[in-house]
């Protein structure tokens, strides 16, 4: 009723703060889907405020990731999604959250940066962009898995890689349970790098 009030003045543009939080789960999906059909049809400037970031990544045409007041990017969602302008915003954006790890010299990086004044500090890489082997393989990084999630289309492995626990989404077919040993390592393409400051590095 709120959002039909307002659009019947033909606002110039709308301000939303969270309007869909006190919904429960499945009423928020629905809502979501009919609010951005009534958004696109009326053709007007909004500025949605939300914690949630699903709402974001399905609603927004750019998206402010604000920190301390500060905005960390304004992007297209693909671009917040798949280039991180710092660490902060791949770990706020995605869940889980992108991995953040230590350059590893088992794995090729051919999209490494060649700067010689940067250091690469941290990998960024995203569960669902690694490479999965159960048997020892070159290039490949041994991990242990801590917790397997099956998640309906996909599971979810916590990992001990060295000191850093990891996500690795795989195929919910494969056979990977608590305390299993498997090989992982990147989409080369898909790998981010991190200065010592948290900012992503051009590659």
């Amino acid at each position: 009723v709120a959002v039909a009030r307002s659009l019947a003045m033909e606002p110039e543009v709308l301000l939303m703060d969270e309007p869909l939080s006190n919904l429960d789960a499945l009423l928020r999906l629905e809502m979501r889907a009919e609010l951005k059909t009534i958004l696109a049809a009326s053709d007007t400037t909004t500025i949605y405020v939300t914690h949630d970031q699903v709402e974001a990544m399905s609603l927004a045409d750019r998206i402010a990731v604000m920190k301390g007041g500060q905005i960390e990017q304004y992007a297209p969602p693909s671009e917040i999604y798949h280039y991180p302008a710092t660490e902060f915003v791949g770990s706020f954006i995605g869940n889980p959250p992108m991995n953040f790890i230590p350059p590893d010299a088992r794995w090729n990086h051919p999209t490494r940066p060649e700067q010689s004044s940067q250091q690469v500090h941290k990998c960024g890489i995203r569960p669902e962009d690694f490479e999965v082997r159960f048997e020892p393989t070159e290039n490949f990084a041994p991990v242990r898995v801590l917790v397997s999630e099956l998640l309906g289309s996909h599971k979810q492995l916590t990992a001990r890689f060295g000191d850093e626990m990891i996500r690795v989404n795989m195929p919910s077919d494969l056979d990977v349970g608590n305390g299993s040993d498997i090989h992982i390592r990147p989409l080369a393409e898909k790998v981010r790098f991190y200065d010592h400051s948290g900012h992503l590095m051009s590659a």
